[in-house]
């Protein structure tokens, strides 16, 4: 009985036992199949980003994630709104409404004092495209003259459009009015959203731009605070670096010096490459 009891325990803490080797080969085996996908995967997004070698695309391909148009508000015009609209193109000098997506934990009546406080439009850009806009005004207008005697050109980030800042549970642009106590305007990039175009460096310069010279136009009386949210802020400063008429201010959230100096980590270095983008 105990040599019995010896032999079993001998067996079991013995590395030479044949489940035990093969239990350990088990674990220790590499997944090559695993490893060969993903080396695939890294092969097509390089190819992906990498072609055409041309700094403007490739800009565009790291830069630019504008959300899947429809997904966070459509638009519908008031005289028809079952209407499928594809694009700001076909809204040009009609008067249309925006509809939020609507989310968790959200009425209709939030959605209605939000809208309620929006203005939407569409400007064309020198490049030939159209994009959707609004203007948000504060429920209360402001007790100060000079607050009343201005407004804001907001520039969102690469990844959200109009849609994702008209939702009443989280930071939205009517709030942004009331906190400045004047009226704000944002707009989507060409690419984004309804807006018609592609999105590119060069193109929401001329965005921003388009939009600029709507309120000039329109509001001449107006001076206007340029207020840029991450890669919008590369928009804001390209205007401001102009010095239009009517500026008064510059507000930069998140920025970054270039392109290369934010993927290098390197956000200070003085000299960059010729190549470099924003």
């Amino acid at each position: 009985m105990t040599s019995t009891k010896s032999t079993v325990a001998s067996e079991e803490g013995n590395p030479s036992c044949s489940c035990y080797t093969n239990v350990f080969t088990q674990q220790e085996k590499p997944d090559y199949i695993s490893f060969f996908k993903a080396f695939l995967q890294l092969c097509g997004l390089c190819c992906y980003i990498g072609c055409p070698p041309i700094p403007e695309s490739i800009a565009r391909k790291l830069a630019f994630h504008p959300p899947k148009k429809g997904v966070s508000y459509t638009v519908h015009l008031a005289a028809d709104p079952v209407k499928t609209i594809n694009g700001a193109d076909e809204l040009e000098g009609r008067e249309f409404f925006i509809t939020p997506a609507p989310l968790e934990l959200t009425t209709v009546f939030d959605y209605e004092r939000l809208l309620a406080q929006i203005e939407p439009f569409t400007v064309r850009t020198s490049s030939g495209h159209h994009l959707i806009a609004v203007r948000c005004t504060p429920s209360r207008p402001s007790y100060s003259l000079r607050m009343r005697k201005q407004v804001v050109i907001f520039t969102q980030p690469n990844s959200s459009d109009l849609g994702s800042f008209l939702q009443p549970r989280y930071v939205n642009l009517p709030q942004f009015a009331e906190i400045f106590e004047m009226d704000v305007y944002g707009f989507d990039y060409s690419g984004y959203g309804y807006s018609t175009g592609t999105v590119s460096e060069k193109n929401i310069y001329a965005d921003i731009r388009a939009v600029y010279e709507y309120i000039r136009q329109s509001r001449p009386n107006k001076k206007i605070v340029l207020l840029g949210y991450s890669i919008g802020t590369t928009a804001v400063i390209d205007l401001a670096a102009s010095r239009p008429d009517g500026v008064a201010g510059v507000i930069l959230v998140a920025p970054f010096t270039s392109g290369l100096r934010l993927l290098a980590n390197h956000p200070r270095k003085e000299k960059t490459a010729f190549f470099d983008r924003f």
